[in-house]
């Protein structure tokens, strides 16, 4: 019998590799189809300090977002996750425009090279990549517990962000081992 480590491993493994096969063509489709899906959603509509993620792996890119100039996006900023130095698994975000200069970090993640971070409970939403999910609200990082590790419930006292997953439609899973600190999920916009 597999632990729910090696289960997590596996499917990690499965899901990344279709992710990364995916054609530069069939990105860009999912990151436009997601932006169209993005505009008409209720939380999103609402929010106006919104964290979202700078994709790799196979991620779904949210640049779109970021360079667009429909009307809808002008009344909104946008924040990216800084992976901290210490181990404290924690993120910090720090805003985000087409204009900033980004380096990469220890795993290889582009971030902002300047870094001037907002507390979390600034945030109204956070778009989160993920490698797979259930319908059921279950969610599979990448597995290093770093947005499971930010947002755990009474983390963040003053107020909660909605945290909404974003996923190509073939990361949804029928079963995924589920651990105390994995942080579930209320929605998931797939595409």
């Amino acid at each position: 019998m597999q632990t729910a480590k090696q289960q997590k491993k596996i499917i990690r493994q499965v899901i990344r590799k279709k992710r990364q096969a995916l054609s530069i063509g069939q990105q860009y489709r999912a990151s436009q189809k997601l932006l169209n899906q993005l505009l008409t959603c209720p939380e999103f509509i609402k929010a106006r300090n919104i964290g979202i993620y700078l994709a790799s792996d196979g991620e779904i890119s949210l640049n779109s977002l970021l360079q667009s100039n429909h009307f809808r996006l002008k009344n909104k900023s946008f924040y990216v996750p800084i992976v901290q130095k210490n181990k404290s698994r924690q993120l910090h975000f720090t805003k985000i425009n087409k204009t900033t200069t980004l380096k990469r970090n220890r795993f290889g993640i582009f971030e902002p090279k300047q870094v001037n971070p907002i507390k979390n409970w600034h945030l109204d939403l956070v778009l989160m990549p993920l490698v797979a999910f259930t319908t059921q609200g279950q969610r599979l990082g990448m597995g290093g517990g770093f947005y499971d590790t930010t947002f755990e419930k009474n983390k963040i006292k003053i107020k909660q962000p909605k945290l909404i997953g974003i996923a190509h439609s073939f990361q949804c899973v029928d079963f995924l081992p589920n651990e105390p600190w994995d942080l579930p999920i209320k929605k998931v916009i797939s595409v």
